[in-house]
């Protein structure tokens, strides 16, 4: 460069020149120079011209000095622009400005011009960031090839290199050879895939004799491809310079990534790479002044040197060029560069922080938003962090506009790529040399590294048109979803991850229910490795519903009591005025006086029970034996003795104990339980006991005969006045004597035994009496009633209200009167015989597990409700509220087990029943009758028009009813009970009916036809199913139907098979599976069908037809099943027990009991069901992670 010198010493020598020559030559003018020699006389002939000559050197000489020598017009053709191209490299149309790499330039000429061995004829181009690799191809090397050179457009790998490849190429199918050439690496040239490639080549390369292909930031594919990505393309690189002798490869890499490149396909092409190293002072200070030359343009004295001093050396070349173009633009108007503009500049160390805070001034946008930004321009895949270009497609408004701001200050450029717009870091240098982006980058390492094999997997899949198999499953996704941020992720790879996280759902969703399935078909062979199976499926893989029902039915089950209806109550004993006694078969019971069941201890068929003055219980049992327990039912001793039964029990006032027995005899007990007397000489069974206030003993038998006995044992006296045997026997407190005979009468002695009343009116036998303290005496019979008479043997009352034989009756000391029958009921009666309380059942007594917990059961647990008798149906309301009818009741619960009704006045069994969508429930009986009951228990309508038994009873949405009877008709009512139609196609009794959701009906007869009728009555067809193997038709044996809420249906008959019936009437599946008769089938809410049989069995099958799981067991003669809307299962059975499974629970808490369970698999097992070795020391629940409700909520609503 000639800098210019302005100090004004500097022109001195040519005035001190001009002066002494104008002196010299005026003097030579006026001289007479006839006296000189002769040589010497041409000065004063010339001396005018030699003076002007003189002059005008001078004057040129200043000049020259002033403004510089003489030279051509600049070489830089873009007069008027920036010589200095900032961040980005010099292109071809800047060769003339492009210095500091003479030696280099003409040594890769040299390499790529001499090439002829295919490993040559590919220049892979190595050097650090910021040395100038991208520069030294475009503006260096492609300048100096001839036309025998056609030179590609260069291209960068990014997230697809084949693809980036195949747009420059053209017309060929790039990534079908390069999946071959890595199966077949010496693919022949006459191949059908390789042909058409070299033709194109060769088509693309005339009339040139060389075709140049060039590769710039070739790292890429480390940073955005995946391994077998490079190998494919390395390895077609490699066979087509070794097919096409004419093809020459350039390529730029960093040199950190070489060691990728020198391993795998392609290999051999990296043994010589070409190296260029950082830039030298001499190199840089040529980069400075060159391009300043060229464009005329002069720095200040020193500044140059300043300049390289502060920018020192390594990756000085992008930053030293990115700050000249700053200075350039602040040149003043006679190209000059001052001191003064360099420090308006800043230093070179801070010129892209400067400009990069302008930015993010600019953008309108806080830092750390910008920052998330331009970190989608990071790659992180070798050891340092690398650029990528983004889409302008991929970027959102705010990320947008970001990008404008740093576009405008020249740290990001623009391209357009296949017509797309694509953005870029200008250099690496912006990560390294702006702290806050290099901050950002190393908080985020991890994420930028995760996000860069994103961005290549991403680019992977979609180049494979999206093909699942690209997509990352397992522990690497899990890791992935646990340390991704998405604003680390373009859409591409957010996509990517969506997909992947979705894919794996879906496979995990797959094993888990195949696991599930293979889980309840493993539960009757071995339980605990099933129940390890289902939590397995539903902890390790994803808690479907199907884990989740073969978790819960894998789990141990075990029954928990939450009612217990009473059976015949065969004795009454009030405790004390707040408590009550009862003795059933092989419990007794203990209750408040609120009907609260406060004890409850198994007896062995009680059949009396008696109350002693310390409050402890006496029962006597059909085991021969007595049993005294205290007041809290804890057993204090069994007396043994009794050769028979034990049916009379009795305390005196001094608590001694009397007990009779079909024996014949009475034994009397001392306090301490130890035998005193025992009384023999009745003929028959002695079946009651009682003592008189003053000690003596009466005793009851089946021989007809009262005996009277002393306090020491001795015969008092013998009453024989009753014609068939006593039952019953009491003293009154004034102590005349009453007892009860199956002769339908009662008889009244005084203390001497002379009789003083014969009380009549009772229709059958009477089995229990007992006085009051005011001297009343109650007579209960089997004819169902209680008789109140006075002292003077008036009848006072008759008590109506048992449904049964009355079997015992007590008093309290306030008057009240408890009865108890073979109606399974406890009744309490106010003094004036008013009823005051029912005890039909109980929950639970105080103390045990349903009780103590207070809450429903839970999975695992099967909540048992004890009916009186055998359960007939079960049906499910709307809104979980569940009816059970036995043969004597029907009863309403609500959902936690407590019972909300017991419904009366129906006046047969009910046969069938169903829940209104309002709530009310109809049920069908054995009287031909319809009852319609409302929300709170009571009888609202009573339909009838049958004239058989009913079988059957639906309710359609709209509240229609539909009844099928055994009078072969069905019928349909209005919301009001009002007849609507009559369908009298079914030849034989009908069997069931049901609604669909849609409001069609399906009617199923004993003559094996199943009906479908349209809402308007049409019949829509018929489906002629489960012929009778052997021609024959049964009583009985008709169609159970029932609607899935897709509208599909089930038909169920006594050939053990279930049919389910698409909506058109094909058929769908048939579950083949019971051995007897199917005689329910139930639809669940998700699509789940239970089925039933004689066989004791409950089968649950998927909803594609596939067996899930059985329910067996030599209890279950199952005679109705139903489905709540939450899941539940009630199965009502011969045994008197409607079992309710399946109790819905959240997955934590039943992660949580299946955890509590000792089971596991082992290494084998779970290697046999595809799991990992070892199962995670915690449960967890997989579910969709935070990142896919994220991504979920990012994207765009489907249409």
């Amino acid at each position: 460069m000639a800098a210019r010198r302005r100090a004004t010493g500097a022109f001195d020598y040519l005035a001190f020149v001009l002066g002494a020559g104008v002196g010299l030559f005026t003097n030579l003018a006026t001289a007479r120079a006839d006296r000189w020699p002769g040589w010497l006389q041409p000065l004063s002939t010339y001396s005018a011209v030699l003076g002007g000559l003189l002059v005008f050197g001078v004057t040129a000489s200043w000049w020259w000095q002033r403004r510089g020598p003489l030279r051509p017009a600049p070489r830089w053709t873009d007069l008027g622009g920036n010589p200095y191209p900032g961040l980005t490299p010099y292109t071809r149309d800047r060769e003339a400005v492009f210095a500091g790499r003479g030696q280099e330039i003409r040594d890769l000429t040299d390499r790529v011009l001499s090439a002829d061995a295919p490993g040559l004829r590919f220049v892979p181009i190595v050097g650090p960031s910021g040395s100038g690799k991208s520069s030294l191809v475009l503006a260096g090397l492609l300048p100096r090839l001839d036309r025998r050179w056609k030179v590609l457009p260069d291209f960068a790998p990014q997230g697809d290199a084949l693809a980036q490849l195949e747009s420059i190429v053209g017309g060929v199918d790039l990534a079908d050879v390069a999946k071959r050439v890595a199966v077949e690496p010496s693919l022949a040239a006459d191949s059908p895939l390789m042909r058409p490639l070299l033709r194109r080549l060769s088509d693309l390369r005339r009339p040139a004799d060389r075709l140049l292909i060039v590769v710039d930031q070739l790292e890429e594919l480390v940073s955005l491809q995946t391994r077998e990505e490079l190998d494919r393309f390395m390895g077609l690189m490699s066979r087509l310079v070794d097919l096409d002798r004419r093809l020459h490869v350039v390529a730029t890499l960093r040199s950190e990534y070489i060691g990728a490149f020198q391993q795998g396909a392609g290999s051999e092409l990296f043994t010589a790479p070409f190296m260029v190293n950082a830039m030298t002072v001499r190199q840089l200070r040529q980069v400075v002044t060159e391009p300043a030359d060229e464009t005329d343009t002069t720095f200040e004295d020193g500044l140059v040197e300043d300049l390289l001093t502060e920018v020192g050396a390594g990756d000085a070349l992008p930053l030293l060029s990115y700050f000249l173009s700053d200075l350039y633009d602040r040149r003043g108007p006679d190209q000059h560069i001052t001191r003064a503009d360099y420090e308006a500049a800043g230093t070179v160390g801070g010129i892209i922080t400067r400009r990069a805070e302008t930015a993010v001034a600019n953008s309108g946008h806080p830092l750390r938003r910008c920052l998330e930004v331009l970190a989608g321009f990071v790659s992180y895949a070798g050891p340092e962090p690398t650029r990528h270009s983004v889409r302008a497609a991929d970027l959102d408004d705010a990320g947008a506009q970001v990008v404008q701001a740093f576009l405008a200050q020249r740290l990001i450029t623009s391209d357009s790529r296949d017509g797309e717009v694509v953005f870029a870091l200008g250099h690496e240098a912006l990560l390294r040399r702006w702290p806050d982006l290099r901050d950002h980058i190393e908080a985020h390492a991890e994420q930028l590294r995760k996000a860069t094999e994103l961005a290549a997997l991403a680019a992977a899949w979609d180049a494979a048109g999206k093909d699942p198999e690209y997509l990352i499953d397992g522990r690497r996704l899990d890791d992935t979803t646990r340390s991704i941020q998405l604003t680390a992720l373009l859409p591409p790879a957010r996509e990517y991850l969506s997909a992947a996280v979705e894919h794996a759902a879906a496979g995990r969703e797959r094993r888990a229910n195949v696991i599930a399935r293979q889980a309840l078909a493993t539960i009757a062979i071995d339980q605990p490795r099933a129940l390890a199976m289902a939590r397995a499926a539903y902890t390790e893989l994803k808690p479907t519903p199907l884990a989740a029902y073969a978790l819960q039915a894998a789990l141990p089950a075990t029954e928990i009591p939450i009612w217990d209806d009473l059976d015949a109550v065969l004795s009454v004993a009030f405790v004390s005025d707040l408590r009550i006694a009862t003795g059933s078969r092989n419990t007794v019971r203990i209750w408040d006086a609120n009907g609260r069941l406060l004890h409850r201890f198994a007896g062995r068929s009680v059949s009396a029970i008696a109350v002693a003055p310390d409050g402890s219980l006496a029962t006597g049992s059909f085991d021969k034996t007595v049993r005294i327990w205290d007041s809290e039912g804890r057993l204090l001793d069994t007396l043994t003795g009794h050769a028979d039964e034990v049916h009379a029990v009795a305390f005196a006032p001094d608590g001694r104990l009397a007990t009779g027995s079909v024996d014949h005899t009475v034994k009397i007990w001392h306090r301490d339980r130890s035998p005193q007397y025992t009384f023999g000489g009745q003929a028959g069974p002695v079946r009651s006991v009682a003592f008189a206030p003053d000690g003596r003993l009466a005793s009851g038998s089946a021989d007809c005969t009262v005996w009277i006995w002393g306090l020491h044992g001795e015969l008092l006296r013998v009453l024989a006045d009753h014609t068939d045997e006593v039952s019953s026997v009491a003293f009154a407190p004034d102590g005349r004597l009453a007892a009860g005979s199956a002769d339908g009468t009662v008889r009244v002695w005084d203390l001497d035994g002379e009789p003083l009343h014969t009380l009549s009116g009772h229709a059958d036998d009477v089995g229990s009496v007992a006085f009051a303290p005011d001297g009343r005496l109650a007579t209960g019979s089997d004819d169902h009633t209680v008789k109140l008479w006075d002292r003077d043997g008036r009848l006072l009352d008759t008590i109506s209200g048992h449904q049964g034989a009355v079997t015992s009756v007590a008093f309290a000391s306030d008057g009240r009167l408890a009865t108890g029958s073979y109606d399974h009921t406890l009744r309490i009666w106010a003094p004036d015989g008013r009823e005051l309380r029912v005890f039909t059942g109980h929950p639970p007594a105080e103390g045990e597990v349903a009780t103590r917990t207070r809450r429903p059961p839970r999975a695992g647990q099967i909540a048992v409700i004890k009916s009186s008798s055998f359960v007939v149906a079960v049906a499910f309301a709307a809104d979980g509220r569940l009816a059970i009818s036995d043969r004597d009741t029907v009863r309403i619960w609500d959902v936690d087990g407590s019972l909300l009704h017991t419904l009366t006045g129906q006046s047969a069994t009910v046969r069938s029943m169903a829940f209104a969508p309002g709530g009310r429930l109809a049920t069908g009986s054995a009287n031909r009758t319809v009852e319609i009951w409302g929300l709170d228990g009571r009888l609202v309508r009573r339909i009838t028009g049958h004239r058989g038994v009913i079988s059957s009873v639906a309710f359609a949405p709209d509240g229609r009813l539909a009844t099928g009877s055994e009078d072969r008709t069905v019928k349909v009512w209005d919301v009001d009970g009002r007849p609507v139609r009559t369908i009298t196609s079914h030849g034989e009794a009908i069997s069931s009916v049901a609604f669909a959701p849609d409001g069609r009906l399906a009617t199923g007869s004993v003559d094996h036809a199943v009906k479908i009728w349209e809402p308007d009555g049409r019949l829509l067809r018929t489906i002629a199913a489960h012929p009778p193997a052997d021609g024959r038709r049964r009583l009985f044996a008709g169609f159970s139907v029932a609607f899935a809420p897709d509208g599909c249906l089930a038909t169920a008959s006594h050939d053990g098979k279930v049919e389910i019936w698409n909506r058109d009437g094909s058929l769908a599946h048939t579950l083949a599976g019971h051995d007897e008769i199917v005689t329910g089938v139930a639809f669940a809410s998700d699509g789940r069908v239970a089925t039933c049989s004689d066989e004791s069995t409950v089968k649950i099958w998927h909803r594609d037809g596939q067996l899930l799981h059985t329910i067996a067991g030599p209890e279950l003669d199952v005679t109705s099943l139903a489905f709540a809307s939450d899941g539940r299962l009630a199965t009502g059975s011969n045994d008197a027990r409607t079992r309710i499974h399946f109790w819905p629970v959240d997955g934590s808490a039943l992660a949580d009991l299946a955890s509590a369970q000792d089971v596991t698999l082992t290494p084998r097992q779970r290697a046999e069901l595809g799991l990992p070795a070892e199962a995670p020391r915690a449960h967890h629940i997989p579910a969709d992670t935070v990142v896919n409700s994220e991504l979920r909520r990012r994207r765009a609503p489907a249409p």
